[in-house]
Formats: structure tokens, sequence, C-alpha cells
């Protein structure tokens, strides 16, 4: 009888043995409802105070109560939903600097002293980067409306639409690339492109639009064939030294306007 008791114990023991080396706990899976307002760790459901530093329930909060900055997996570029005045905001203020910049104006060509060089459309493809394509073009049209506003229509306002057509030429495809492709070298190609796709467009705009609009409005306003040449040369020089300044300072400014 004892050794029959023993042996049961020990089948007892073996039983128990087993049972607590096959058994294991099993994982809480449940969702994290919220954010533990004093140490950030989030709680789950059913919990009355915060697993890390044990405060109650009621001054536990829940995500859905945040409105977290947006990030947009293209782009990289920051938008807050509840905040477009932010949005607004830097446009109005980058249209506003390439307005200011537009003052320090220069001629390089005696011959076509009105090819007047600046560096107003740095704000515009900074922006272009920052913002996307759409904010670049409006920071464009913002510059050139206060151009219009405060210095006047240039030749009429014909001027100032020549200005517009190749600011915007020049911000887009650059602006474009970058929204879907970053990187040193996909920088470097989409101001390129952009540099040469501005010069078309302003030769093809300036045969089609600017100049039939200069000889319709100024009777005997005549243009030689040799100003498409100098259009060129100087869309080649005006946004190519853009595009080098743009690259240069773009990060330092990228990071300013990302904390505004």
């Amino acid at each position: 009888m004892p050794e029959r008791k023993n042996s049961e114990k020990k089948e007892l023991e073996v039983t128990l043995a087993q049972n607590q080396t096959t058994t294991q706990p099993r994982p809480d899976t449940r969702p994290a409802i919220g954010l533990c307002e004093h140490c950030g760790v989030g709680f789950k459901t059913g919990e009355a105070k915060c697993p890390s530093c044990g405060a109650k329930l009621p001054l536990l909060k829940k995500p859905s109560e945040e409105k977290p900055v947006e990030e947009n997996e293209t782009n990289k570029n920051y938008i807050i939903k509840n905040r477009p005045t932010s949005y607004i905001v830097k446009i109005a203020m980058l249209g506003a600097l390439a307005f200011l910049i537009s003052l320090l104006n220069f001629s390089i060509f005696p011959a076509y002293n009105f090819l007047k060089m600046d560096f107003a459309n740095i704000p515009s493809l900074i922006g272009g980067f920052v913002l996307g394509p759409v904010a670049g073009v409006i920071i464009e049209a913002v510059k050139v409306l206060l151009m219009m506003l405060f210095n006047g229509p240039s030749f009429s306002g014909i001027g100032d639409l020549s200005n517009f057509i190749c600011g915007a030429a020049f911000v887009l495809p650059c602006a474009i690339l970058y929204k879907y492709k970053k990187g040193i070298k996909w920088v470097f190609l989409g101001l390129s492109v952009s540099i040469i796709i501005e010069i078309i467009v302003s030769l093809l705009s300036n045969y089609l639009i600017i100049i039939p609009l200069y000889e319709s409005t100024f009777i005997g306003f005549k243009i030689p064939n040799a100003y498409y040449g100098f259009v060129a040369l100087f869309n080649l020089i005006k946004y190519t030294s853009a595009a080098i300044i743009t690259f240069l300072i773009y990060k330092r400014i990228s990071g300013i306007l990302h904390r505004l």
C-alpha cells in the first residue's frame, strides 16, 4: 500500500510538472486605446491604471483626441491638416520674399535692357520643394501680383505674364520630381531638367504669345529674330544661377520652414 501511494504521488507530480512546462501564459493581444499623459506609455482596455507610472484612468488620454502631424509618404512634406493657416502663411511669406528679391534686379544685355536679371525664383523653388508643386506656382503668382501692385504692370501686363509663365515652367518640373524622388542626384537632375524646360517654354511662349501681344499692343513695335537668341542665353544664365543657389541653401531653409 505505501508503495502504491508513492507511485500515485510521483505520477501526480510528473503530471503537474508537465502542465507547468507546457502551459504558457497567453500574450496580451488587446490593442492599446490610449497614452498616459504622465509618461506616454500606452494602456489597454480594462486597465484602470497606467502599467508604467500607475496613473489613474481618468488621467489617460486617447490618441484620437490628439491631432498629430501627418507625414506624406511620397514627398515627406509635413502638413498639419487642422492648421491650413500655416500652409497659407508660408506661401504668403515666400511670395513676399520673392517680391522683395525681385526689386534687386539689373540688366545684363544693354540692347535688351528690359530683360532683368534677378533671383526671385529661389523662394518659389524652395516653396515647391517644401510645400509641393502647386504651392511653388502659387508663390510665383503672389510674386507677380505684388510686382504689378507696387511697380505697376510691365508693358501693359505682358511682361508680368511672361514672368509668370517662365517662373512656373522653372518651378514645376523639379518640384514634381522632388515630390516622388529624393536624394542629391534627383535634385540635381530635377534642376537641370527644369532649366531646359524653362528655356523651351520661354522661347515658345515668346514666339506664340508674348511677342504677338507686344506687336498688337504697341503699334510699330518689331522684335528682330536675334532677340530669341538673347532670350535663350538670358534664361540660361538666370535660372542656372537660381538653381545653383537653391541647391546650396535648400536644406537650411527647408528646416526653418518645417519648424514654422
